[in-house]
């Protein structure tokens, strides 16, 4: 049983030694050194496929990965749904263990090498694309708490409605109480509003002592007038 591991590969784009040197000092098949070194990996495991030895692809090879605690969960999906599809479509097993690195899980891939190279490919496609939702997710997150803070950093002018369905003014419209026009307008109502309510004030002052006046002036001449001429 052999075990694979990623990151040990030279080539894809800025190879250590040029591909003469490479391939001398490896001893590595020209085609295959060829396209490593172009990048083009698809090619070159389909070119490796072909020139394996014949049946030991097909013997029990591994891939581990250690991946955070934290995100292994998520990854495998609800009750292991998502690595049980993998599993029954690439025929590899995977397992979840505890990994030598705090924080972290180990996933093994086990089963005919290409078909874990396949597998593992999978998990990982499935973990960046839930790695660019997540920072998607965190990206709203911050536009929103940044207009929230500018927001409470520059409020928008309050106003009070002045229509006549309940508000406190006369007239349509709203009321800027930044507006020096509008508050000066609204003292001089108040003002004109003052003067005449003294107004009706005093006018209600003035009828109750007329009235009070001719009462008693009316009975007391009365009175009066009436003893004298009985005198007479």
């Amino acid at each position: 049983r052999s075990r694979s591991r990623g990151g040990g590969h030279r080539g894809g784009g800025d190879p250590a030694l040029p591909v003469e040197e490479f391939q001398a000092e490896e001893g590595a098949p020209e085609e295959e050194v060829a396209l490593l070194f172009d990048g083009n990996m698809l090619e070159a495991l389909n070119v490796a496929n072909v020139d394996f030895p014949d049946g030991r692809q097909e013997l029990a090879h591994a891939i581990n990965c250690d991946l955070p605690a934290d995100r292994v969960s998520q990854l495998m999906g609800p009750r292991k749904a998502f690595s049980n599809f993998v599993s029954k479509a690439t025929g590899c097993s995977i397992e979840v263990s505890k990994a030598a690195s705090p924080g972290s899980l180990t996933i093994s891939i086990q089963g005919p090498l290409f078909a874990t190279y396949e597998a593992h490919a999978l998990l990982m496609k499935q973990y960046h694309e839930q790695d660019i939702a997540a920072e998607e997710e965190q990206r709203v997150k911050e536009e929103e708490e940044a207009a929230k803070q500018a927001q409470a950093r520059d409020p928008e002018p309050r106003s009070r409605s002045r229509g006549g369905g309940g508000g406190r003014g006369r007239g349509g419209g709203s009321i800027d109480e930044t507006d020096p026009a509008q508050i000066e307008n609204l003292q001089s109502q108040l003002a004109a509003l003052q003067q005449q309510l003294k107004a009706v004030q005093r006018d209600k002052g003035g009828g109750k002592g007329g009235g009070k006046g001719g009462g008693k002036s009316s009975g007391k001449f009365g009175s009066k007038g009436g003893s004298k001429g009985s005198k007479r």
